[in-house]
């Protein structure tokens, strides 16, 4: 796609360090801009305080700090983007950057938590400055068709949304499974924060000997996790930090996959365990419907432990591992999702003309 036989300028604004973890926001910068910057129909610059991709231009920006430093940085991110010479700049910004007819706004919105029981510090805030930037955006893009039904339902039908899903590198599809003895008998992985269910876990496999891996970021929980599992009959190892290589083998030795948590936007291991053939059970959320319907899966009541603890036995005695249809995985490949996103944008541009210049 280009614009007048010039290649589409994208600018894209991911501002926060996610305390250093690997957030599954920071995740999806990273390699959403590798496939766009492999993309011969796209110049790409992005703005983060980490680097995206080396293919790219790159400005060191964040948005932390105090309410009055985040303002004067926003007056700096305009500046910045108003001195180049940039089509469409997507903004994982609460309070998205004014284009002024100069170029087209994709504001993102990863999930709403901050409309719900799970936002954090200055939820009711970052509510507030998304609404106004979902009413002023040229487009909303999120991670799934659950999410965007959650956003219409916060702030109307008004504005375009565009459903960009999560993606994988062709090593999650395309690794040869090794086959052998498999090192636990259930997964989890996500992070430790307290919604993302693994309490559940904990509690219905009380009383059973199963093997678990428990993979996730601290994020202030590992302590209480530890004290939980100290009082479990099963036998539990904690990764954190691991490579893609090293997770595809964790879940290469694992017989299934348990996603207990209680918000998602799109739930990136559910599809992880799923290309690598592991039955899934999850959390009934409509987010896990929609990809249960993809690529297969298991949903259930988490917070109902009997009824977790008969899927997870069922899960288990299921006899073979079964793949999701290989096109429809290959759908989800990030090259996939990079091309998916650029014909959207190409509309974008065609519905009122790019800012020429």
């Amino acid at each position: 796609m280009t614009t007048g036989g010039r290649s589409i300028h994208i600018a894209v604004v991911s501002p926060y360090r996610h305390a250093g973890a690997r957030a599954g926001a920071r995740v999806r910068a990273e390699k959403l801009c590798e496939a766009l910057a492999q993309l011969p129909s796209v110049r790409l610059t992005t703005l983060a305080p980490f680097i995206t991709t080396r293919d790219a231009n790159h400005i060191d920006f964040d948005l932390e700090g105090s309410l009055p430093q985040r303002l004067v940085k926003l007056a700096r991110l305009n500046k910045i983007l108003h001195s180049m010479s940039v089509h469409v700049v997507i903004s994982e910004a609460p309070l998205d950057p004014i284009g002024f007819g100069r170029f087209k706004v994709v504001h993102v919105i990863h999930d709403t938590k901050f409309a719900g029981e799970h936002g954090r510090r200055w939820s009711n805030l970052a509510k507030h400055l998304h609404g106004f930037s979902v009413r002023n955006a040229d487009a909303v893009m999120t991670v799934s068709h659950a999410e965007a039904a959650n956003i219409r339902a916060l702030y109307g039908a008004g504005t375009p949304i565009i459903v960009s899903y999560n993606g994988l590198s062709s090593a999650w599809i395309d690794t040869p499974s090794p086959g052998g003895n498999w090192e636990h008998d259930i997964l989890y992985v996500s992070n430790f924060a307290a919604h993302k269910g693994h309490r559940d876990l904990i509690e219905a496999t009380t009383g059973s000997t199963y093997r678990i891996a428990l993979v996730g970021s601290d994020l202030g929980y590992e302590a209480e996790i530890r004290r939980l599992i100290g009082k479990s009959s099963c036998r539990f190892d904690i990764y954190a930090n691991l490579d893609e290589v090293s997770l595809i083998r964790l879940y290469d030795r694992s017989t299934i996959k348990v996603f207990p948590s209680r918000l998602e936007g799109f739930g990136m291991p559910f599809l992880e365990a799923r290309s690598r053939g592991l039955p899934v059970v999850a959390n009934d959320l409509p987010v896990f419907r929609e990809l249960s319907g993809l690529v297969g899966g298991e949903l259930v009541d988490c917070s109902d432990h009997d009824a977790l603890r008969h899927a997870i036995a069922a899960a288990l005695g299921q006899p073979a591992r079964a793949y999701p249809d290989p096109a429809i995985l290959s759908g989800f490949k990030w090259e996939q999702i990079a091309q998916n996103l650029i014909a959207d944008i190409g509309k974008l541009l065609q519905s009122a003309g790019p800012r020429q210049g």
